[in-house]
């Protein structure tokens, strides 16, 4: 698309969302007469339109396109990306973390910047980090699910959707093993004993083992459980991770791809009615420690957060909209306040993120 018409008659990113469109009037927008315009309005836009082909290497070449015109007319250019994935190494390794730093020559190129959004983990409860001093501790931790109650399973159900990855702060082997835990009693059921909970043995999700590069190009030893679509026949139990360390010493980290489970990813559910108290008898909550992205992880990359910045607004119909109270205090956030869903951390490499705090709750544009 390149003339102004073509362009005017696309009006948002496509019919399901606007996030793109909303993005780039925040950066660039003109004032037409509503009194809004982007932060810097005289800037020339430049789309770069993937859809559901936003692969790593695809991106790569949107930024690498973007540069390439920059050069082409003797401007400066800044690249803005509002994806990312929790999923892997956080060493800088992540082919879009490589390519940025290719790209801006290790963000030293004048010229040349790209900004990237940390997340929207910060509160989501979708990593847990842990360090095992010997080989007899363990990481134990629940995996929260949505429950439900039917009348075709008489003790309901859970259901689950996501993927769960973890490794080791040394890159070597661990032990991780999946089991069933009951949350009344915190009895643990293995796999030859599923038949209580109505599940098959083939039905209990094996863990896949991999190999990957890290930045350096050494090896590290990655695990995946993928509980996507995955069910048990009984309300009361719950999936749970038990890891243990190689040897001493290890740090196991873990993280989730999801964070609408109808609880946490990764938690401890504390006794309420005489019930299991899983937090006193060693099991770990999630927190956000590493839920991060990924292509943040490198020095090159320029790694945006959030804080409050205005929690009631007035919509084009003159309501008076009010941000909604924080699920985890149940109060309002108060203005300057890093938005509760920010993501943060420290990269495996070191590098702390976000590199930058910038306005993120109801933004007009």
């Amino acid at each position: 698309y390149s003339t102004e018409a073509e362009i005017k008659s696309l009006t948002t990113d496509y019919s399901a969302s606007s996030h793109g469109t909303h993005v780039s009037s925040t950066a660039g927008g003109s004032d037409v007469g509503n009194g809004l315009q982007g932060m810097a309005p005289e800037t020339d836009l430049i789309l770069c339109g993937l859809g559901s082909y936003a692969s790593n290497s695809n991106v790569v070449e949107c930024i690498k396109a973007v540069f390439d015109y920059a050069t082409s007319v003797g401007k400066p250019a800044v690249v803005n990306i509002s994806l990312g994935d929790y999923m892997g190494l956080h060493d800088g390794s992540d082919e879009l973390a490589r390519g940025i730093a290719s790209l801006t020559e290790n963000g030293t190129k004048p010229g040349r910047a790209v900004i990237s959004s940390v997340g929207n983990a910060g509160s989501r409860f979708q990593s847990v980090v842990k360090p095992l001093a010997t080989t007899t501790e363990e990481l134990k931790t629940v995996l929260g699910a949505n429950g439900y109650s039917t009348s075709y399973y008489p003790n309901g159900y859970a259901s689950y959707r996501f993927r769960y990855l973890m490794y080791a702060d040394d890159y070597q082997d661990f032990t991780p093993t999946l089991m069933l835990v009951n949350l009344k009693s915190g009895e643990l059921v293995d796999k030859a004993s599923l038949a209580k909970v109505g599940l098959e043995e083939d039905e209990m999700p094996v863990a896949s083992k991999r190999t990957v590069k890290r930045q350096n190009g050494d090896d590290a030893i990655v695990y995946e459980f993928n509980l996507s679509g995955c069910s048990i026949h009984n309300a009361d139990y719950r999936y749970a991770l038990i890891v243990r360390a190689d040897h001493d010493g290890q740090t196991i980290k873990m993280v989730c791809d999801g964070d609408n489970n109808g609880a946490p990813c990764f938690y401890a559910p504390a006794s309420t009615d005489g019930s299991y108290d899983f937090a006193a008898n060693g099991y770990s909550a999630g927190d956000g420690t590493i839920a991060f992205n990924t292509s943040v992880c490198d020095e090159s990359v320029i790694c945006a957060g959030a804080y409050v910045t205005r929690n009631k607004w007035t919509n084009y119909n003159g309501e008076e909209i009010q941000i909604p109270e924080s699920w985890l205090t149940e109060k309002q956030q108060a203005l300057g306040e890093i938005l509760e869903t920010s993501s943060y951390g420290i990269a495996d490499n070191g590098v702390r993120c976000p590199t930058v705090i910038a306005p993120g709750k109801a933004i007009i544009s």
